[in-house]
């Protein structure tokens, strides 16, 4: 919906039925310094549906939208650096597959304080591809039913202060809450995972609490968190040279 940059798409409202053939809600593509804030994002839709789209359009803010959604992504930046998506209620209550954040092949992004909630079946609450110098702060994900902070191949970034409450409850000690992998050739290194809670109050608990999936996806530094209720460990590291410090975990 945006062909131009130094635009704003502010206070507006979107809404989508479940016949609806629109894919995209908003879509900035190939723009610069953006500014979608303030918007209502309504959809019925159970998949295959996007409410703000980013592509290679850096230095743009998606910032204190509510999101609604039955299904698809409520977020997806691609290819584009220095981009802020911060303050966002998202809720998706249903949807195979669904994704509230996607983050893919892009440097110097921050994603703060969102609120993102009611996450069901085949969701991951921030999934990241191919990243560096990637900012994952104080968001607040509850009943994610998969892996609530998934780092794909990312470089010298952070996940700090994040609260993750009920993930990984599709299956029973099956998908961590904070998990650092790779992307099949790119490897999860020199990150900083600190400050971070995570508990869980459902019968289907999550295996792991912060968890690198091999020895390649490190060194790390996990320090500081408070990891609660893991059905296998609450902090698994593979690489040997990754610092583990001041943990609480029970």
């Amino acid at each position: 919906m945006a062909d131009g940059g130094n635009s704003r798409i502010v206070g507006n409202e979107f809404r989508l039925n479940e016949t609806a053939q629109t894919d995209i809600m908003v879509s900035l593509n190939a723009v610069s310094y953006t500014n979608v804030s303030g918007n209502y994002f309504f959809s019925g839709r159970t998949s295959g549906v996007t409410a703000v789209k980013v592509t290679s359009a850096s230095y743009s803010v998606v910032n204190g939208n509510t999101m609604s959604l039955a299904g698809g992504t409520a977020i997806d930046c691609t290819s584009s650096n220095m981009v802020i998506v911060s303050n966002n209620a998202i809720n998706m209550a249903s949807g195979t597959g669904s994704i509230g954040i996607v983050l893919t092949s892009a440097s110097w992004m921050q994603v703060n304080n969102n609120r993102l909630i009611n996450l069901e079946t085949g969701m991951t609450a921030v999934n990241t591809a191919q990243m560096d110098n990637l900012m994952i702060d104080n968001n607040a994900i509850s009943n994610c039913k998969q892996i609530g902070i998934n780092l794909q191949g990312c470089t010298y970034s952070s996940v700090c202060g994040n609260m993750v409450t009920n993930p990984g409850s599709q299956t029973a000690n099956t998908y961590p809450a904070i998990l650092l992998t790779s992307t099949g050739t790119a490897y999860s290194i020199y990150n900083k995972v600190a400050d971070n809670t995570i508990k869980s109050t459902v019968t289907n608990k999550h295996s792991y609490g912060i968890r690198e999936n091999s020895a390649n996806d490190g060194p790390n530094i996990i320090t500081g968190n408070v990891a609660l209720n893991a059905a296998t460990a609450q902090i698994s590291t593979q690489n040997t040279s990754s610092i583990v410090a001041n943990n609480l975990t029970a």
